[in-house]
């Protein structure tokens, strides 16, 4: 359906220097996250944690609903995911 168009090496080479020169031009005007990999250092926790937590019986509600659809935490990193259980007292 659609015609596919080959791009020419010389033609990537050029779009890949004028993406470079772009970058180089506005280096100030956006961060730069993770330039370099960082080494982290991770705990393993094994068990169940329990956590004793006030809260209203309307954000009660809407956190019991809202397990029920995806019962996951996050925790500080791609790596700390938790499953997560409320027991009302």
């Amino acid at each position: 359906m659609f015609a596919e168009i080959e791009e020419s090496d010389s033609d990537s080479k050029v779009k890949d220097k004028a993406r470079d020169d772009w970058f180089k031009n506005h280096i100030g005007q956006f961060p730069f996250y993770y330039s370099t990999p960082t080494t982290r250092e991770f705990v393993n926790l094994d068990g169940i944690f329990k956590i004793n937590l006030s809260v209203d019986k309307q954000l009660l509600d809407m956190l019991s609903v809202g397990l029920q659809n995806n019962n996951i935490g996050y925790l500080g990193s791609s790596e700390g995911w938790v499953d997560i259980k409320i027991e009302r007292i």
